[in-house]
């Protein structure tokens, strides 16, 4: 009976073990190596379809005063009302952030109300100039 007992909690623990390998892997996945964030071409003002898109939450002055690089200034008070105008294609993936995540979380709840399913909050600044390599540019 010990010996059962045994090989149930050995399997238990390599199958944890495995299960903690393997997430931190998938969290280690850079996107920018996987190119999930190259610089989307941008005509008349409008992102090309099929590019993702980086959104800053914040204000003018903000965004004026140091943005991430290829960012564009949606404030997220009009997130809802500008979203379509800059990124028309709604299967488009988007990254958005603001300067501590609160304004990115709002900006992401409104684009999902207009439709735009793949919006994801990177939360302030830093955290996203970090999690996506990218510059922060300051004026």
């Amino acid at each position: 009976m010990k010996l059962n007992q045994y090989l149930v909690l050995l399997t238990i623990t390599g199958l944890l073990t495995l299960g903690v390998v393997i997430f931190i892997y998938v969290g280690s996945r850079d996107l920018v190596d996987e190119n999930l964030l190259p610089e989307p071409p941008v005509t008349d003002g409008v992102v090309a379809p099929g590019h993702p898109v980086l959104i800053d939450a914040r204000s003018a002055d903000e965004y004026a005063a140091g943005h991430i690089e290829g960012a564009i200034l949606i404030p997220y008070a009009q997130a809802g009302d500008l979203i379509e105008a800059e990124v028309p294609d709604k299967r488009t993936q988007i990254y958005v952030y603001c300067s501590r995540g609160w304004r990115s979380e709002m900006a992401q709840k409104a684009m999902r109300a207009k439709g735009y399913p793949n919006v994801e909050n990177l939360g302030g600044m830093e955290a996203a100039a970090d999690t996506l390599k990218k510059e922060i540019i300051r004026d």
